[in-house]
């Protein structure tokens, strides 16, 4: 069955999200290293103001 993409938190992403104007569908390595993120919470426009680390899953990817 189909698992929602999570952090390492376990925090749901929140797909899609907007970050300094792109909209991203999946996890995003922009501006953190090469380490993949998603936003957690979006404000009203669906832009990032929560964020985490994505797991490693093929959920994630």
């Amino acid at each position: 069955f189909f698992k929602a993409c999570q952090t390492l938190e376990q925090q749901p992403c929140v797909l899609p999200f907007a970050y300094y104007g792109t909209s991203y569908s999946k996890c995003t390595d922009v501006d953190n290293g090469g380490v993949k993120w998603c936003a957690t919470s979006v404000d009203s426009t669906n832009s990032a103001v929560g964020w985490g680390n994505c797991q490693s899953t093929s959920a994630c990817n």
